[in-house]
């Protein structure tokens, strides 16, 4: 029942009564005045819920709205040969990680001529070891490695420090193959 109609009956009762009885005590002044007060109190918590409600609606509104643009990006980006995949990072000798310093092409990681190479773990059944990947905003990477936990559309981003690797965390990321089966010498 709404807050202001169960006034208005309290009041009628208070109305009633006093017609009826011919006196006001003291008792029914202070309940009416008990009620307004809680009348009062709900009118407040129904506009502070009407506030919360809208400003819900609003970051839903927003969310869904940053969705669609995500989702048409996506599509956008497939359509012209970008796939997205999540990626992660790794940093080589992480007993943490699981990683040693050899990638599964044997390279020695330690070795110059290997660790100056933008690198890429991947699922070689989606990704093939030795394709040249580009990774949209960060450049072009040599997919040179594979690791246990790298299965379908991820990939693990070699890099320099451990530190580096925690900092990228786990993001979303579009890549595309530029080159299968490009062989560095």
């Amino acid at each position: 029942m709404h807050p202001k109609l169960l006034a208005a009956m309290i009041t009628a009762l208070v109305i009633i009564t006093i017609a009826s009885v011919g006196t006001v005590t003291f008792s029914v002044i202070n309940q009416t005045t008990e009620v307004n007060s809680y009348i009062q109190q709900v009118d407040d918590l129904w506009e502070l819920y009407g506030d919360m409600v809208k400003s819900y609606n609003e970051v839903y509104d927003d969310y869904t709205k940053a969705k669609a643009d995500y989702d048409k990006l996506t599509e956008e980006m497939s359509a012209s040969g970008w796939i997205k995949v999540e990626a992660t990072a790794y940093s080589i000798n992480d007993i943490e990680q699981g990683t040693t310093d050899v990638n599964a092409l044997g390279w020695d990681l330690t070795d110059i001529r290997f660790c100056n190479i933008p690198q890429v773990a991947v699922d070689s059944n989606v990704i093939p070891l030795n394709s040249i990947v580009e990774i949209k905003g960060m450049g072009i990477y040599y997919a040179a490695d594979t690791g246990g936990d790298i299965k379908g559309k991820r990939i693990d981003i070699l890099m320099a420090t451990k530190k580096g690797a925690k900092d990228f965390g786990r993001q979303d990321v579009f890549i595309r193959i530029l080159d299968k089966g490009f062989t560095i010498r």
